[in-house]
């Protein structure tokens, strides 16, 4: 990995909403890294990940979870070194 030791710099976003009356919910979420000094220094980028979600209410106890997570950039960067690693998850939860 370089090594840039400087400030980083990024943007964080998510969006997301509901539907169903409230019992669905989903949305989208990512971050995305640059530092002026590693551009200037590689050229590249810090990478990027991101993430679809979505849960779902079932009744008053129940509640599904599926999602999908991705990294994004050069091999060598902060994230990109990650990107052999996009997971999906199912997440399945009961409340009392």
């Amino acid at each position: 990995m370089i090594n840039c030791q400087a400030k980083t710099h990024g943007i964080t976003f998510e969006i997301n909403d509901k539907f169903l009356d409230d019992d669905l919910s989903a949305g989208f979420r990512g971050m995305y890294f640059t530092s002026p000094v590693c551009v200037r220094r590689t050229g590249r980028n810090e990478g990027a990940a991101a993430e679809i979600f979505a849960e779902y209410k079932i009744g008053d106890h129940w509640q599904i979870a599926p999602g999908y997570m991705t990294f994004i950039g050069p091999k060598n960067s902060r994230l990109g070194q990650f990107e052999d690693n996009d997971t999906a998850y199912l997440r399945l939860r009961y409340s009392f």
